[in-house]
């Protein structure tokens, strides 16, 4: 009798972790998706000397470290048995934050070279970025997609594949291949039909592809849900 308690306290000790790596990717996608929230994150704008850009671009590459750190290990556990699909997952959050961060890092070190001239402002730090990651530093989008295509293939609950959608729409995002944006933001809205963000996301994705008649659509959905959240308070 106690032996299966234990075995139930363990599932159910499991189960919270489970949730609570899901809840972590969750927020690294939400970060992920506002260009200024890395770029204040980085402290990126007006910088005043060299010297405070080159402190920059160590934190950014302390984040890189870590990143790497958290990469080795869930790469060796989607090659293994167990596992793998929120494995896969958690290789695409973390390329997809590697992107980012080689993004940062290479603003910083423009920004030490221009010592003394004013940064940015946001549109042009959102076109100059659009244009970096259409690179794909170091193969990180490229990974990403192939990551969360993988953990697709896996069997997850809905949670876990609305965030691995999310995650292959933001990789093909930053490619560029915005009608591929659409179908995966389009699966994961019908994974959450009340996300109202999610849901003008997807309007945006649409209207980017020349898909107006959706792009409304979409958008209409957005403001009804958004309605339906402020009656119910």
């Amino acid at each position: 009798m106690a032996m299966k308690r234990n075995e139930i306290d363990t599932s159910r000790m499991d189960e919270r972790l489970r949730r609570a790596r899901l809840s972590l990717l969750a927020v690294v996608l939400a970060l992920l998706s506002g260009w200024e929230v890395g770029r204040l994150v980085a402290g990126a704008a007006g910088r005043t000397s060299a010297a405070e850009a080159v402190s920059a671009q160590r934190r950014v590459m302390e984040v890189l470290a870590h990143c790497d750190r958290h990469l080795a290990r869930a790469r060796a556990r989607m090659a293994g048995r167990d596992g793998r699909g929120h494995a896969a997952l958690r290789v695409a959050t973390l390329e997809l934050c590697r992107s980012r961060s080689l993004l940062l890092l290479e603003y910083e070190k423009m920004q030490a070279r221009r010592a003394g001239a004013a940064g940015m402002s946001a549109a042009e730090y959102r076109q100059w970025g659009e244009r970096y990651l259409r690179t794909d530093p170091e193969g990180t989008l490229t990974r990403a997609a192939a990551a969360a295509r993988a953990a697709l293939k896996s069997e997850l609950d809905p949670s876990a594949r609305r965030i691995a959608l999310l995650a292959l729409a933001r990789a093909y995002n930053g490619l560029g291949n915005y009608r591929a944006e659409t179908e995966a933001l389009a699966q994961a809205a019908h994974l959450s039909p009340n996300d109202a963000p999610l849901w003008e996301r997807l309007a945006r994705a649409y209207a980017l592809t020349r898909q107006f008649v959706r792009a409304e659509a979409a958008m209409t959905r957005a403001l009804e849900v958004a309605d339906a959240e402020r009656s119910a308070r």
